[in-house]
């Protein structure tokens, strides 16, 4: 046999790595793509959570999931490709004979349209700006025509928690779901927990609630009122919770922030290293939910 024939079969029998790293690079950067798009698409995640939303049979945490790794292995096959390749990038750079930069318009080119994609992102300007507001114009659309949460993440909240942030009997509210088929509705039991164990989304257990007529008015009466924690201001949080503003300034104030009722919950979740969730449960437990005079959207001091 001869050496070219002992090469070529030598070629074929070994694993080629540049041809791999260029074909695992197109794989990851379609799955980027498509993830990309995904997310671009999805509701808001009180919407996407509440509505069990899914694209072709994924939810919005599930597609977030595969575009986090798929963007990490993205680094990971790019530093590959750049160490086979890097003879290649040196050559666009620099002539071998002759010294200094060799594409320099081509090189300045592509930094300057890094910068402008940069720029144009965060100040908004067209078409950039015009992506961004499509993709509001979208979640908007989500929370338009699914059904909306009474209350603001209703379904991170037990169901006695739920039950009487609404003033409806515990009790009946649980007897209201079993008749509805629905099992393991517990007071201790979390709205998502309770959805998950039957199969369905926490939007459709609340929708046999509001079948009640005992139950509608008091649904209806707060539907849509369930906007993003983060989005909802202090004086706004005390009138939905029905909990003393003066309290939960004061509260704040032990936890060295100085907040007043149009301060955003976003702002002092952040200022408290919680999720906007998380803090309005702790400012509820610590303030006490009890009722008070309300005077508009936010409530009276005493």
């Amino acid at each position: 046999m001869s050496k070219q024939d002992n090469s070529r079969r030598k070629e074929k029998s070994s694993f080629y790595v540049r041809g791999f790293t260029t074909f695992a690079l197109t794989a990851v950067s379609l799955l980027i793509a498509l993830s990309g798009i995904a997310l671009y698409l999805t509701p808001r995640g009180r919407v996407a959570h509440w509505t069990n939303w899914t694209l072709a049979g994924l939810g919005k945490e599930q597609w977030a999931s595969l575009h986090m790794t798929g963007a990490t292995l993205f680094m990971v096959v790019v530093v590959l490709h750049l160490f086979f390749n890097w003879k290649v990038l040196l050559g666009y750079l620099r002539l071998r004979r002759i010294p200094g930069l060799r594409l320099k318009r081509e090189l300045s080119a592509a930094l300057i349209l890094g910068v402008l994609l940069v720029v144009g992102t965060l100040t908004g300007a067209p078409p950039l700006g015009t992506i961004v507001e499509l993709r509001e114009d979208l979640k908007n659309y989500w929370e338009r025509t699914d059904t909306r949460a009474p209350l603001p993440h209703a379904e991170e909240l037990r169901l006695d928690e739920f039950a009487h942030q609404l003033d409806l009997p515990v009790e009946e509210v649980v007897a209201a779901l079993e008749e509805g088929g629905f099992e393991g509705a517990e007071p201790a039991q979390p709205i998502a927990a309770i959805a998950e164990a039957n199969e369905v989304a926490p939007s459709d257990l609340v929708q046999t609630l509001r079948s009640k007529p005992a139950f509608a008015n008091s649904l209806d009466g707060r539907s849509g009122s369930g906007q993003g924690m983060g989005r909802m201001n202090l004086g706004e949080f005390c009138s939905s919770r029905g909990v003393p503003l003066d309290r939960l300034i004061a509260i704040l104030k032990v936890r060295g922030m100085s907040a007043d009722p149009s301060t955003s919950l976003r702002e002092i979740s952040a200022s408290l290293d919680m999720r906007p969730g998380q803090m309005a449960r702790w400012l509820t437990e610590e303030a006490g939910a009890v009722p008070v005079q309300t005077n508009g959207d936010l409530c009276t001091t005493h």
